[in-house]
């Protein structure tokens, strides 16, 4: 139900790409790295090495999906 496709456009630079299907929140993920959009489809870029950048949006998206 939620989803994020990571593109490296630069050194240390990843596009992300987020977007929901159910409940949770592309917006609120997004906005942890000063990125934004709608509920169900959004946007942000991580300044991080690969293995940084991948944990932490991992770690964002747990967050939206344990808020409760």
């Amino acid at each position: 139900e939620l989803a994020c496709v990571l593109s490296q456009s630069k050194s240390k630079e990843f596009l992300v790409s987020i977007r929901s299907m159910g409940t949770f929140s592309a917006q609120r993920v997004a906005q942890a790295f000063g990125g934004g959009g709608h509920v169900k489809a959004s946007g942000c870029k991580i300044f991080e090495s690969p293995e940084v950048a991948y944990k932490q949006i991992i770690d964002a998206c747990k967050r939206e999906i344990l808020k409760d």
